[in-house]
């Protein structure tokens, strides 16, 4: 079995080059497409460097060229790397082995881990191993722990799927798990740790200031997509739970922020959509208390 990576890349050089040992130290025969948007600060020497198949050309964003380098691929299984994360040793060694224990699989999950750099080395300070987030839940993909990068795929099912949906910028892996788990592929999990994020200022994945900008991106893409899928009952009622949830967050950061009448705007707007709103913004209520106690 051949598995593509692809990564996207654009002035990228500070992390890169560990990515790219990273993908050397698997030790099966993997093909590497890194998509660029024209960096220029070493990133393409690096690439050249390691082997990896470069395209080098203007893009539309991130996801515009993860759809490149998936277009591109020639494996039977796709998965993504970012330019500053990492591949644990023997990460696509465990993915092989889950596809050959379930040969019906269309998507194989393993553990995950955030870690950021520190003066001793490297740092892990999120651990996700529960067996039901690797399966993929609506609730998390609708509560925020997508873990994309965590999972791979086979080529013909992400053609099923569609590409990522270049209209949004932060947030088209979330649409597109969404769009996977509506197909209800088979899948199938491994135990080891088969993806490391790095936390770090640039990433954007946990670039923070930003909660109210997604946001918005959310509830304008589950707008567009509630538009969309009116002849589709079961994927209309994930993106109007998805969208009450986003809802309920929004009027929450508004009331927090000191704007007590855009949060009520923001509950109005939502009770339209989904009428069982005040349903989840009880449920939000009660887990931010939860957590709050926890933590005293």
């Amino acid at each position: 079995m051949r598995i593509s990576l692809v990564t996207p890349t654009l002035n990228a050089a500070n992390y890169l080059g560990e990515a790219l040992s990273s993908v050397r130290e698997q030790q099966i025969a993997v093909e590497h497409i890194a998509v660029d948007g024209g960096s220029t600060d070493g990133t393409l020497e690096l690439l050249h460097e390691s082997g990896a198949r470069v395209v080098s050309e203007p893009d539309s964003g991130l996801y515009d060229a993860i759809n490149k380098g998936v277009g591109l691929s020639t494996g039977e299984v796709v998965g993504f790397l970012n330019a500053d994360d990492l591949l644990p040793p023997g990460a696509l060694a465990a993915i092989v082995d889950g596809f050959a224990s379930r040969t019906n699989a269309n998507m194989v999950s393993g553990g995950w881990e955030v870690f950021r750099d520190a003066a001793a080395g490297i740092e892990t300070i999120v651990k996700v191993h529960d067996r039901g987030a690797k399966t993929l839940r609506e609730q998390d993909i609708i509560h925020g722990a997508p873990i994309l990068n965590a999972r791979f795929f086979r080529r013909s099912f992400l053609e099923r799927v569609g590409p990522f949906d270049t209209r949004w910028r932060r947030c088209a892996d979330t649409d597109l798990l969404m769009r996977v788990l509506h197909l209800d592929p088979e899948r199938a999990t491994v135990e080891p740790v088969v993806y490391r994020s790095r936390a770090q200022p640039g990433s954007l994945t946990f670039r923070g200031g930003i909660e109210i900008e997604l946001t918005e991106e959310k509830l304008a893409l589950c707008t567009s997509r509630l538009a969309e899928t009116r002849g589709d009952r079961p994927l209309h009622a994930r993106y109007r739970r998805w969208h009450s949830w986003e809802a309920a967050y929004m009027a929450w950061r508004r009331v927090r922020g000191g704007q007590p009448l855009e949060g009520a705007r923001e509950l109005g707007m939502g009770v339209k959509v989904d009428p069982a709103l005040p349903l989840v913004v009880a449920v939000q209520v009660a887990q931010h208390l939860r957590m709050r106690a926890q933590h005293r």
